[in-house]
Formats: structure tokens, sequence, C-alpha cells
């Protein structure tokens, strides 16, 4: 079964393009109203939310996710054109656990550490199930 990822963001990501070719199942949200719904209802295995969003900042729904029981287990990414070190302790502060500058290197890293996230999460399943 493919592995769910769920992609807040108000524009495309050129990494997240090459994700669909793989093995996951690519959820989208252009807001953080309907990143929230659709994280309750689809309950990905990882969330990635950029820090510009219409409606609210990033930071603000990674900490209204955390605040759901049944989200505080997903790992979530957040990333951000923003290099500033102010912005990274803020997303960790809300609960995030990464923060990924975007960019040509930025968007290697993202989907390198998609794809050790996923591998982990795939470990678990197979040695809780044994």
């Amino acid at each position: 079964m493919a592995k769910k990822i769920l992609v807040v963001e108000n524009s495309a990501t050129r990494s997240l393009l090459s994700l669909e070719a793989s093995n996951y199942e690519l959820l989208e949200a252009d807001s953080a109203s309907q990143g929230l719904s659709e994280a309750l209802d689809q309950r990905p295995h990882l969330i990635l939310i950029d820090t510009e969003l219409p409606d609210l900042s990033g930071f603000e729904l990674c900490k209204r996710m955390r605040g759901y029981s049944e989200l505080k287990k997903i790992p979530i990414i957040i990333f951000s054109t923003d290099n500033k070190l102010k912005n990274m302790v803020t997303a960790y502060e809300m609960g995030a656990d990464y923060y990924i500058v975007k960019g040509d290197e930025g968007d290697r890293v993202l989907t390198l550490l998609i794809e050790t996230i996923i591998t982990r999460l795939s470990r678990r399943s197979v040695s809780a199930s044994v």
C-alpha cells in the first residue's frame, strides 16, 4: 500500500512533483483549513506544510495539527524560502519535526528526508506486525 503524504501549500514544489512518480500517494491542499481537514480525514503518514498559506501561517497550522491526538505522531516538515534562524526556531516550537529551506539544494534535501521518513515508517509497521 502506498504511503500517503499530505502537502499543504499554495504553489507546486518541483521536488514534490517527482514524488508523484514514486510509490507515494500525494494528497494536496492549498490552504490551512483544507490541510487540517485532509489530515483529519485521510490520516497521512507524513505532512509537508509551506509557511506561506492564504488563510493562516504554516507555523500556526502545525501548532493546530499538534493539538489533535490523532495527528500528534505524524511527522511534520515545514518548508519555506526563508532561512532565518527565527523561523526555524518557531517551526520547532510549533511542533514541526523538520524545517527545510526551499531551493535547489533544499528540494533535494526534502526529497531525501521524505524517503528516509517513509522508510522508517515502513520498517516500524513491519516490525509491529511480526
